[in-house]
Parts: structure tokens; sequence; C-alpha cells
């Protein structure tokens, strides 16, 4: 461990650097290749016109009854390479001892599974140059062995090489001999150049990452696991049956049969009713025709800028200025999903008051979301394609070849591969479960848990975060309920990431400005949270679902509220009495100068001087009563008193802070520096109404007259049901509000059966986000306030309020969608930006490193275990994010922008982006390695994003995961406090 001061880019308004904790990285280990016993290969296939990789997965190529190799191309060492026919290919490959043979490739998936699935070959170790190039190139050229070759000095794959191979079978190539020649020529130059790519890239590339695509081809090559071949069909005719209603349910066919042409029109019965709803679907301007047959017009329509534009330079987009925008019309788009719940703004003739037009506006609404449902299944065929594969994968009880695309992120990351993308596996989903261990064994399963945020917490010092992960605690239910304003837990599945926000529309909610119904509730209006009246984010939609009324309160049975046994859901309270009564005993409502006054006060059958605050429109009293008072003296209360019950139960005497002469605690009192201890609630008269001050606070000059002598004291209120007395009630307390009444116990008992049934129904339902510190709010129901929970929200890395709308909308991390306005995700944005400041540091400083990568004169810098140098930033495992042509420019919007070349596009990066590349690349490389822990044990046959997965025998299964366990809890040479955790388990199938 060292420190170092960062060099700095020396500009009109230089920064000064900072020191920066480093730790000093070793040079690079290469692996250890058996030059002599390295066989390096590469196959010629036949393919013909109907019948290529374009189409067809590659295990569905070589799988194929039809495949042949004609020829393969072999060097062994530093051999001269030669080329074997199709007929002594078996034979001349059964003579290598693979034992003791490793196989290399350029794309060792495809020859390695050739390899496997034909001549049952299995090499001691996998070789893949292709992998190579895209972990050491990775922006700056293309992968294929052409553009490599040329990058390291070679002359590349032969021109047309192949051409004139193309339907063309063994015995007629071998027949024709220049043909032959020719080809043969074009298979030992592949050979020979991925061979001269390979000692070039050799001594580049790390040891570990060279294990990693070893690791990668064997899942491929060397398959293990099974599918659930019944369960796959099933789920595949649920999607294709799905689908078909979709389409055909949609429109009449026979009205647009003008839309077929060529073979189309060949087509019969529902393959040619399917062919016509296509086409008409998948054609913008047919479809927006269809939108216009219901009445919206063309620029009524969502639109969003072309993606094919922002592809294009700055001249090429000043050209093309026509083609700027497109319609929006993809899954993604926020504004063509959301389109049914706008359908009063796309058709402003309808009244929401009229009964017809509702019925007529819920129609027209039902016909936009079966439209957009149509135009989804017919973009997206994703759930069927992969359902087709994983059939043909494991037809006749073959394995399943699990493929992945090394570092094909510019992150590393692994990518999709053989059509599957087995990377984006749902959770749960259908095909998921049907990956089934061999006989005789389990499937194991660790995943790295929450590791992107462990890693951004170590990597920007965010020491709070990392004490949480230490000590074991839940962060990303902890991060929910602190930042976005409910109680989370683990049991809580998506509610980790996104609120439970369901409340009716006739939701009577306590503001400054009396009881409001929740739709009416403005952001500028305040909140009662049961303390003090708190700020919120203004009001949130959460569309048309299934509430429970009971009591005059409508809910979704998951809404939370506030009960003395902490938060409970609506379902339970609304059918538990002792539950809906303790919710009612432990809220209060505000009075006059915002100051509790108790459930019975604020009750539906409260009469008297606190009656009206159900709707009250303004302070019942003007601030100029209150001000102009004689100061007073504190309150205080004996250490002990007689105790009176009324149904019952105990109470315990309430204490205060004695600073001064006595005065009744029915009133709030002026003094300098008096502070009363906390009490939720006092249920006792006139008391109730003006209780004293909060935990902490002074005792303001908030109140509207004196006070007699009063020094019995109060007692607070315990019991789930019915009231508690008081006693040496003062008179001056009882006579204050004689009209004042509450239920008895057996008198609220007798009309419970009745209000508790139940009252299923749907409707518009609401939340108001972000609703002060205790993320909660006061509503009314018909027997008194009670305390309920607001909306829990998401972000990301530097996430901007618009992009945090648009993530939520489209339901963040798989949980529901949320629809806010732009102005309450700014206020998320900033809340989250003060919390995490040391995180929001990071960015700033990886803004730093944007400006130092940019310029070739500075000399690198490090910070920890990063390396910064010009346009490139070297990882603790010896590889590189690389930003080639780093330079900053005017964006479209006016100011500077950053941006590097990637492939034949610009990308754009700043701080934020950057942060987010390096924690991704660094958790990444704590996956990548603990992985090659766990298999020199346990060979690791699958991964999913942050999961090592395994197929141990079942004997072995507990103790493999405790292993795998052990692996994946075990920090890196270069992150040695890093906090990290596994979760996981083992089962006959992929279920954990």
């Amino acid at each position: 461990m060292g420190w170092a001061s960062a060099v700095r880019k020396p500009t009109a308004q230089t920064k000064v650097a900072a020191a920066v904790k480093i730790v000093s990285r070793p040079q690079i280990e290469t692996a250890d290749v058996d030059w002599d016993r390295l066989v390096s290969l590469d196959f010629e296939t036949f393919y013909d016109a109907d019948y290529t990789l374009s189409k067809l997965s590659t295990s569905e190529y070589v799988r194929d009854e039809r495949f042949e190799a004609s020829m393969v191309g072999i060097k062994i060492g530093n051999k001269k390479t030669k080329v074997v026919p199709h007929s002594k290919i078996a034979a001349e490959l059964a003579a290598i001892n693979w034992e003791t043979h490793s196989v290399l490739c350029h794309n060792i998936q495809f020859d390695g599974f050739i390899l496997s699935h034909h001549y049952g070959v299995f090499p001691k170790r996998y070789y893949c140059t292709l992998g190579m190039a895209r972990g050491l190139h990775s922006n700056e050229i293309g992968a294929g062995l052409h553009d490599v070759s040329v990058f390291y000095g070679g002359k590349g794959k032969i021109d047309g090489g192949v051409e004139g191979m193309k339907g063309v079978r063994f015995k007629e190539l071998f027949a024709n001999k220049p043909l032959w020649k020719r080809s043969a020529e074009y298979c030992a130059n592949d050979v020979d150049e991925t061979f001269r790519i390979f000692c070039a890239m050799h001594p580049l590339f790390p040891a570990k990452e060279m294990d990693l695509i070893h690791m990668t081809a064997r899942m491929f090559c060397a398959p293990v696991l099974k599918i659930d071949i019944p369960r796959v069909q099933t789920e595949y005719e649920r999607e294709v049956t799905r689908r078909e209603e979709l389409l055909l349910n949609l429109l009449n066919p026979r009205d647009y049969d003008d839309v077929l042409d060529g073979k189309d029109k060949k087509l019969e019965g529902k393959e040619r009713d399917m062919r016509i709803v296509k086409k008409v679907v998948g054609s913008n301007e047919r479809f927006v025709a269809l939108f216009e047959a219901l009445g919206i017009a063309r620029d009524q329509l969502p639109r969003k800028l072309s993606p094919a534009w922002m592809k294009k330079n700055q001249a090429e987009r000043e050209e093309a200025i026509d083609s700027k925008w497109a319609f929006a019309f993809a899954k993604d788009d926020l504004d063509f999903v959301s389109m049914p719940d706008r359908v009063w703004g796309y058709f402003p003739h309808l009244d929401p008051a009229n009964p017809k037009d509702v019925l007529e506006a819920a129609e027209l609404s039902e016909k936009l979301q079966q439209l957009i449902d149509t135009r989804i299944a017919v973009k997206s065929t994703i759930n069927i394609t992969r359902a087709e594969r994983f059939l043909k994968a494991g037809a006749n009880g073959m394995a399943l070849p699990v493929g992945y695309a090394y570092y094909r992120a510019h992150t590393g990351r692994w990518g999709g591969n053989n059509k599957m993308n087995m990377q984006n596996l749902t959770r749960g989903g259908e095909l998921r479960l049907s990956i089934l261990a061999d006989k005789g064994h389990q499937i194991a399963v660790a995943d790295s848990g929450q590791i992107e945020a462990r890693v951004n917490a170590w990597l920007w010092d965010q020491f709070d975060l990392l004490d949480a992960f230490r000590d074991k605690r839940d962060v990303y239910s902890e991060f929910a309920t602190d930042i976005y304003g409910r109680k989370i837990t683990k049991e809580d599945k998506n509610d980790r990431h996104v609120g439970k926000v369901c409340l009716a529309g006739d939701t009577r909610v306590f503001t400054n400005r009396g009881l409001l119904s929740i739709t009416d509730v403005k952001p500028t209006d305040l909140l009662w949270d049961g303390l003090e009246w708190v700020k919120h984010d203004g009001l949130i939609y959460q569309g048309y679902k299934p509430v429970q009324k009971h009591r005059g309160l409508s809910a979704t049975g998951d809404h939370e509220i506030l009960t003395a046994r902490g938060w409970q859901e609506w379902r339970e309270v609304r059918t538990n009495p002792s539950l809906f009564q303790s919710a009612l005993s432990l809220a209060n409502s505000p009075s006059c100068a915002g100051n509790p006054m108790s459930a019975p006060m604020a009750s539906s059958k409260a009469t008297g001087l606190f009656a009206a605050v159900r709707a009250a429109t303004s302070p019942l009293w003007p601030r100029a009563t209150y001000v102009l008072a004689v100061p007073r003296a504190a309150t205080c209360a004996p250490s002990a008193l007689p105790l009176s019950n009324g149904t019952g139960s105990t109470s315990t005497p309430w204490r205060m802070t004695t600073t001064g002469r006595g005065y009744s605690t029915a009133f709030r009192l002026l003094s300098v520096g008096a502070a009363t201890r906390a009490t939720h609630r006092i249920s006792t008269m006139a008391n109730a109404a003006l209780s004293s001050g909060m935990v902490g606070a002074t005792t303001e000059h908030h109140f509207w007259c004196t006070c007699k002598r009063f020094l019995a004291g109060t007692t607070r209120l315990w019991s789930l049901i019915g009231s508690t007395t008081t006693t040496a009630t003062d008179p001056a307390m009882s006579g204050l509000q004689p009209s004042l009444s509450t239920l008895a116990t057996s008198a609220r008992s007798k009309t419970w059966s009745g209000a508790s049934a139940n009252s299923k129904t749907r409707t518009h339902v609401y939340d108001l986000a972000n609703a002060g510190p205790r993320s909660r709010f006061t509503v009314m129901t018909d027997d008194g306030p009670v305390i309920v929970h607001n909306c829990v929200l998401g972000l990301g890395y530097q996430m901007g309020a618009p992009k945090l709308q648009m993530t939520l909308a489209k339901g963040a991390l798989g949980g529901p969608k949320i629809a806010l306005s732009i102005d309450q995700c700014q206020h998320i944005v900033n809340t989250y930006r003060r919390k995490y400041y040391a995180i929001k540091q990071g960015w700033d400083r990886s803004k730093d490193f944007i400006e130092h990568m940019s310029n070739p004169d500075l000399e690198p810098i490090q910070y920890k275990c990063l390396e910064i140098g010009f346009e490139y930033i070297r990882l603790p495992n010896g590889m590189c994010l690389k930003y080639p042509d780093l330079r900053m420019a005017k964006g479209e919007k006016g100011w500077d922008e950053w941006s590097y070349q990637s492939g034949d596009i610009r990308k754009k990066i700043y701080g934020g982006l950057l942060c987010e590349n390096l924690v991704q690349a660094l958790a990444r490389i704590i996956v990548a390695e603990q992985m090659l822990m766990i298999d020199t044990k346990y060979p690791v046959v699958m991964t999913t994003h942050d999961e090592a997965v395994t197929h141990p025998k079942t004997k072995d299964a507990a103790k493999c995961y405790a292993f795998m366990e052990k692996c994946m809890t075990t920090p890196l040479w270069w992150c040695p406090e890093i906090p990290l955790a596994a979760e996981g388990g083992f089962a006959e199938n992929y279920s954990k």
C-alpha cells in the first residue's frame, strides 16, 4: 500500500490534485502454454443457400444431420500446417493424445463443438484468439481474424478463398482439384494466422483471463446439463397461443389481403391470417393508420430520436435532418406503452362525468392496449424463439450447450451466444426452471450478493454502506427504506426496488389546507405525518387496481398501515379489529397550532371544538391570537400516579422534564428553552388536541391561550382496544369540550362485523411520494385517522431525472411500473446524491479521469487498484478499459461532451458512466476470479450475471455449495477490505 499524488491536466482552471490511496500492482502473469502440444486448427464446413449460420445457432448447425466437415487444417506446435480431407479427419484427430494436447482456434466454440459432438474430442485445454482480441482490443479493432491479423502485421484472410464452395459437398469439392487446392490454401492460412496472432497476444494476456476463456469454451463444447422437454414444450405452446390470440383478434385479415406479395399470396388459413396481421402491425405506416381509425391523429402519436440518425456523424445528421424523428413504437418507449392511461387526453370530447363516455373511454383504452400488445408481440418473439432453441438443444436427451461470448462487453462482461442469451434467463421463469442436472447430480448456485453496490461503495469510500455490508444488513432494503419511503424487507421481493403505492382516489388526506381528497393534494401542500407537517414530492398515479374497502378507506391489500405491531398490510389491518383499533390509537390529527390531536377527537364521531378539522380549509385560529399570550413556564408531572383504566389494561405515567412551575398539558406554553419527552398520543379530552412538544423540541409561542394550574399529570394509552382514562383530571380540561364524545368499546364491537365485510373493487389508485423523513402521512377513516406509508423508488449511476422516470415506468428490475412526474424524479435524484455524497464525489473524480485520459502529455496516475493513462484505464487483472480518440466537442444541447470511438460509431462518456464502467469491470473481475477458485474443485457449468453454477454429485452437493460460498466471500488481493457475501443453494433444476 502507498500514496501517490495525481498529475493534473494543465488548464487555465487547473484543479488541485488530491492524494489518492493506491495498491501496487505486480506485472502481468501470462499463461504457461505447452507450445509443443498446442494444436491449432480450423474446420471448413459444407453449407448451402438456405442453410447458413446466420439463420441457425452454432449448436443447431453442427448437430444438424446435413452437417459435413469438408476439411480441417491442423498445426501442432511449430510444425507445418496440413489440411486433412473429410474422409481422414476422424483418424487424424484420434491419433492425437488429447489428454496432453490443447486446442487453439479463432472462435473456439464453433470448432470446439465440432470436435466434441462429431469426433468425441475433449482437449486438455481450450484457447481462443477471438476472445483474446476482444479482451485486448475492445473499441480499437474488430475481433475477426482478418482485422486482428492485419493489426498484428499479417496479410489477413485470403480474399475469395471460399468462393465457389457454397453448396458443394465434399465429394464434389475433392473431385474439383482447383477448387480443392484454393480452399485448402484458405484453410491453412487461417490456421497459420491464428497461431501467429496467438503468439503475438500471449505475452499481453493475463493467465487468469486465459483460464476464463478455457472455462467459457468448456461450458459450450463439453456440456453436461439437460433440458426438461415437457416443461419447455408447455411454455412454448403457451407463448404461441397467446401470440396467436393477440394477432388474430386485432383485425379482420380479409380487409388487408392486398398487403401480401410473392410467396405469401399462396398461404392459406391461419398461416395466411397471421402473415397479414404481422405485415399490417409491423409496418409503421399501416400501424399508424390503425390509430387514426380510432381517432388519434398522426401528430399525437409518440416520437423519439431515430436510432439510425443518432449513429450518423454531425455532417450526415445535417444532411438527413428530415429523418431525425421516428415513431416511438418499441416496448421500451414509455409514451407508447402508457397510451391507454392517457385515453382522456386523446379523446377530449369524452366527458369523465358522463357514464356513457366513461364506458366508451374504457373501451378505447382496451383497444389501445390491444394495439400495443400486438405490436410488441410482432416485433419481439424472444420467448418463442428461445423456447424453440431449448427444444432443439435438448432433443433426444442431448446436453444443453451453454454458450457465452467471452469479453463481449467493454467492461469484460460475458454476452449472449448461440442465439440463446443464457445471461438473460429470468429468475423463476419456466426456461430457467427447465434446466436440469444430469442423473445423480444437482445444480448448485452461488450468487455474489450486491457485488456492484459493494464495489461502488469500496471504490469511492462510502464507509456507511461498507459498514452496513460488513454487518450483513440488507443494504438494498435499507437503501430503499432510507431514500424512497417505506419499510422494505427481503421478503418484499420486488418491493426492495419499487414501491407498493396504492390508495384509492377518494382517500382523505390531512394537509395544511385541511382534509383533501388525495387527488386534490398539490406538491406545495404540507402533509401531517403524525408528529409534524412535512413536505412531499407530489401525487403518483399507479393505475387501475383492485382495492379493499373498510370504514371509509380504500387501499390495495399490500399498502402498509402503522399499528402497535409495527407496519402491517391493509389486508391484515382491515380484518383484524385489534390491529385496526391500534392503528387508530397510534394516529392523531393536527390542531390549529400544528400539534397532535388524538384519534377520538379527529374521528367522524367527534363534535365540538376540533370536529371541524375533517373539513377544514384553513387554520382554525389566526396566528395573531396566540402570539400575544403571556409567557408561562413549562409543564411538569409527578413521578407516580394512582392509575385507573376503563378497559382493564394498565397504563404508565407520562413523565416530563421539570423546568419551572407546572401548568396544564392541555395547552402548549411559551418558554424559551423548555423541552418535553416524546408522546405519540394522549387520549384525554382537550389535552389530546394540543399536547406537549416533540422530542428535543423547545416549547414555542404557538398556543392560543394560557392555562390553569395542573399538577396531576396524565396517563398514556397502551391498550389495543378501547380507551384509557386519566386520573385527577383538572376541571379546566374536562370543561373545555362538553360536546366531545367517543365510542365505547362495546359499541365498536357491535358495529365491527358489518363494517369489516369484504369490499373488493377495482379503481384508480394513487400515492404521495417521499412524505417527509419518516416516509408517511395521515389519512382519515370513518373512525378516525391512520398513518400510511408512501412509495419506494430506485436509482443508478449518476442517473438523472429523465432516465429515472423512464426506468421506473418500464418496471425497474422486473418490478411493477411506476409513473412519476419529472419534478418528483428530480427531487429523488437530489435526495440520493445528498445521502451518498462519497459516491457522488466518485462521479466527479471519474470526470477528472476522463480529462487525464485525453492528454497524451501526462504521465499515468494511480487511484487504488487503477492506472489511468492516455486513453486507457488499466485494471488490477492487467486488462484495460480503452477509450480511443477521446475528445470533447459541443453536443446537440450546446454544452461540451466527451466522446470516444467505438468501432464505427462514437459513444459518449461522462463521470457517472465511467464510474459505472469501472464498477462493472471490477465487479466482473471479482466474480470471474471467484469462479476460477470454484472451478479448481467443482467445474463451473453456467454463469448468469453474478452467479456461479456447478454440477456436483448429489452426495457432494452440500459440500460443494459450502465451498462455493467460501470462494465467493473471499476478497481478491487488490481489495482485501471489501465485505463480500453470497447466497444460493442446490436442487435438481436451476431453481435457486
